[in-house]
């Protein structure tokens, strides 16, 4: 796997404890995304079981974020492994690690979910290009499921204020119940 692009599902963690996926600087946020949502972070393999990718502590902190150099078991933690196999490799394998190492204590041009994100980092150490289509996805919704079919309409503000709010008030109930 040295010099692939990997990533890790991560699940929600619904009713189950957060406690494996906090840290010291986990928020209130933070706790409310590992329960509610799935998501992909993505890495670069650079062999002898570490990995290199775009790592923030906090949602909210996101300009503390920077490249680490993690083992395997840390970037893993709960979630599923996966190779990404489909993406046209510009560099060597050799090329891809130097890449990433390169860039190991850097902020990556600072962290944005939809701008720069861990999946942008990753696929830019193979093919030199800053893509991410989980942000494609956050960026325009549905309609990117119809993506290239349809021309793409990013989400409104107001959609992204309700789902927000829905999903605070959502954590809100669920927080007095616990």
């Amino acid at each position: 796997m040295y010099g692939d692009i990997i990533y890790v599902d991560r699940q929600p963690l619904l009713w189950r404890s957060t406690e494996h996926r906090k840290n010291p600087d986990s928020d209130l946020l933070d706790i409310m995304i590992y329960r509610v949502s799935k998501y992909r972070h993505y890495g670069v393999d650079l062999g002898n079981g570490n990995v290199a990718h775009f790592n923030g502590l906090s949602f909210l902190r996101r300009q503390d974020s920077a490249i680490t150099e993690d083992s395997m078991e840390v970037f893993i933690k709960d979630g599923i492994l996966g190779v990404i196999a489909d993406i046209p490799y510009g560099y060597s394998r050799d090329e891809v690690v130097n890449r990433a190492k390169a860039q190991i204590g850097t902020n990556f041009g600072g962290y944005s979910v939809v701008h720069n994100n861990c999946e942008h980092f990753a696929l830019w150490c193979a093919t030199g290009m800053k893509e991410s289509r989980q942000a494609v996805f956050l960026k325009y919704g549905y309609d990117a499921m119809a993506y290239p079919k349809r021309q793409l309409k990013p989400i409104t503000a107001k959609v992204i204020s309700f789902a927000v709010m829905g999903t605070m008030m959502s954590w809100a109930f669920l927080k007095n119940r616990l």
